[in-house]
């Protein structure tokens, strides 16, 4: 599985870390960059990207960073309809965030996405603090927040997120990887490191609470998604 360092939406971004906190890289280490791009119109088109990496002083760095990627593939939209996906993610009991302090977040949705807010909260019950709720919402340049103070997730506790869509085309819209296809998530960049980790909450299975998966972690669930992260 991939380890994302940073995902970025926008023309021109950028991900500051707090003081005393970096990414570290093994010696000789492979940096994949990857761009995603669709071409509308009729003509040929040119899509280069940047990026710029600014190295820490070692002696300073107390801190590793990672990356969370959490979110539903539970999107189902008919044509011409609107939809509003609420769900809140328990953090499994192999994944124990309470120590760890969440300095940035952004949203991501596809093109039909008109708004994405997330909250941290020590069960589904709330209380609810709003970590995410740009206003607007733009599905193309989505807002990376950064929190100063970081915030935490109470132990047990978790995330409510929600996605709202409006399907203006002419046919069915599910989850997928695709620019026709539909997605709610969002990423939280964090330290001290517990690894990457892409995790997910579906009310298809799992029975009244749904089902809360992070891989790594389940052997049985990651197995079967991990070709797709």
């Amino acid at each position: 599985m991939i380890a994302p360092i940073m995902i970025t939406q926008k023309s021109q971004d950028a991900l500051t870390l707090p003081d005393g906190v970096a990414y570290t890289l093994a010696p000789r280490q492979m940096i994949k960059i990857e761009m995603h791009y669709v071409n509308a119109g009729e003509t040929p088109m040119d899509a280069t990207a940047r990026v710029e990496f600014y190295r820490a002083d070692e002696t300073l760095i107390k801190h590793e960073a990672n990356i969370l990627f959490i979110g539903s593939p539970d999107i189902d939209i008919a044509p011409g309809a609107s939809m509003r996906l609420k769900q809140f993610f328990t953090m499994p009991d192999y994944v124990n965030l309470s120590a760890a302090k969440i300095f940035a977040i952004t949203g991501h949705t596809h093109r039909f996405g008109t708004d994405m807010q997330v909250r941290v909260a020590p069960d589904k019950m709330g209380p609810m603090r709003s970590v995410y709720a740009p206003q607007p919402f733009s599905w193309s340049e989505p807002e990376t927040k950064t929190h100063v103070p970081e915030f935490s997730v109470p132990v047990d506790g978790g995330f409510e997120f929600e996605c709202a869509y409006t399907n203006t085309g002419t046919g069915r819209v599910g989850w997928g990887e695709s620019a026709n296809d539909e997605m709610c998530f969002f990423w939280a960049y964090y330290y001290p490191s517990q690894g990457s980790k892409v995790c997910f909450h579906t009310e298809q299975y799992g029975g009244v609470n749904g089902l809360n998966v992070c891989c790594p972690g389940d052997p049985n669930v990651c197995a079967l998604i991990e070709d797709m992260f």
